[in-house]
Formats: C-alpha cells, sequence, structure tokens
C-alpha cells in the first residue's frame, strides 16, 4: 500500500510541478480559511483561478508523462479560469454600481439639504 501511494504520488511525478501546486493548494487553504465566513466574491474569484492554475498544471505534467487524460485537465483549467475571470469581472461591475449608487444618494441628500434652505459648513 505504502509503495503504490509513494509511486503514485512522489515518483512518478514532475517535482517542480509538484512542489507548485502543493504551494498553491496550502495558498488556497489559508485564503479560504481567512474568507470562509464573508460573502466577497473577489476571493472566491481568486479561489477560482487557483483552481485551473493547479489543474492547468496537472494536464501540464500528464502531457510531459505522455498520459492520455491531459486534454480532460486541459478543458477543466478552462472552465475554472473562465469562471474565476467572470466572478472578478462581475466583483468589479458591482462595486462600481455601489460606488455610483451611493454618490447618487449623497447628490440627493445634499439636494435635500439645500432645499430646506440650511447653509453648508466645511
Amino acid at each position: 500500500m505504502r509503495s503504490f501511494l509513494r509511486k503514485e504520488f512522489w515518483d512518478d511525478r514532475n517535482k517542480p510541478i509538484l512542489f507548485i501546486q502543493w504551494a498553491l493548494t496550502l495558498f488556497a487553504i489559508i485564503l479560504y480559511f481567512q474568507t470562509y465566513d464573508s460573502i466577497d466574491y473577489f476571493y472566491s474569484g481568486i479561489l477560482r483561478l487557483i483552481a485551473g492554475i493547479i489543474t492547468l498544471l496537472i494536464g501540464i505534467e500528464n502531457y510531459i508523462v505522455k498520459k492520455r487524460e491531459y486534454i480532460f485537465w486541459f478543458i477543466l483549467s478552462i472552465l475554472f479560469c473562465g469562471m474565476g475571470i467572470d466572478i472578478l469581472m462581475n466583483y468589479h461591475e458591482n462595486r462600481l454600481l455601489e460606488f455610483r449608487e451611493k454618490a447618487i444618494l449623497k447628490k440627493t441628500q445634499l439636494i435635500v439639504f439645500l432645499k430646506r434652505g440650511e447653509r453648508l459648513i466645511y
């Protein structure tokens, strides 16, 4: 059993790619536990991009080792990266809309303030 796991997870692997995958996985786990209780789509997009990069590295490693399942990993990485980019683009758009809504609200509050005849104090 131990020799099977060693052969599967260590001997037949490209070591630099393996270490990059481990580092990205560790970073994703830390990022997840730092932000799991908040609803922030920015971190969700970053986590999906990291998952896409990890699956891309698995696909590159399978291509180097000449395994036939590398096509599956490339397609999966495109899906993960696409979802991450979509979430990040929507996050940026939503932040811009929130900023505009706040600016419109402040402008209407200022108009109401001035219609009352009150003076502005700087």
